[in-house]
């Protein structure tokens, strides 16, 4: 009896060894895919052609899915209301409920944003710094009703303003410094500054307060 219930205990010992081992490969396992989804960049998704309610009601589904971010198309003002944005026309103008952008108002994208940063989703909206919309100072109509807001079209000592001289084609003439498919080249270079309370009418420099 001694004998047998000596092999017995062994035979217990040898199989909590094994199934000590076993869960010691598993857990080790384990640990290593969480590590390696730790350090892995975070998968971005490529939302366009939503508004920024539809994004936002889609959130959850994202999250569930795995992404870590989103890429939005721009958010600001484009030359019309079926424009994808492209075309910017006031970088200071996100949408009002009276007059919204093609993807919606301020209200919704920050309300967008803010569901997405709660859910532990980044945002990256495209933003477009190389250029305006296809209006310039050729256009004597679209100079005399102010242009873009925050650009000037033409000044009295720089016949083009805040851009690139419109004439120029970036695909036949000057990659740099042309126009891309016509749409009006911001000049980076330019730093024309301005006097907020005009004392002179007759200064350049001053804008209306």
């Amino acid at each position: 009896m001694a004998i047998s219930a000596a092999k017995t205990l062994s035979s217990s010992g040898t199989l909590w060894r094994i199934l000590a081992a076993l869960i010691g490969v598993a857990m080790g396992a384990f640990a290593q895919r969480v590590i390696a989804h730790d350090v892995s960049a975070a998968p971005i998704l490529q939302l366009y052609e939503a508004s920024w309610q539809v994004i936002e009601d889609r959130v959850p589904d994202i999250f569930e899915v795995g992404y870590g971010r989103l890429w939005t198309p721009p958010p600001a003002r484009a030359g019309g209301s079926y424009s994808v944005g492209y075309d910017v026309f006031d970088r200071f103008d996100l949408g009002s409920p009276q007059s919204p952008t093609h993807y919606g108002t301020t209200e919704s994208f920050r309300a967008m944003v803010g569901s997405a940063h709660r859910a532990g989703v980044g945002v990256n909206p495209d933003l477009i710094w190389n250029h305006n919309g296809f209006g310039d100072r050729t256009d004597r109509n679209f100079v005399r009703l102010g242009g873009y807001p925050g650009f000037a079209l033409t000044l009295p000592n720089d016949v083009d303003g805040d851009f690139h001289d419109p004439d120029l084609d970036a695909l036949s003439m000057d990659s740099i410094n042309g126009q891309l498919f016509g749409l009006n080249d911001i000049a980076q270079e330019k730093n024309h500054q301005f006097i907020r309370q005009p004392v002179d009418a007759t200064d350049p420099r001053n804008i209306p307060s």
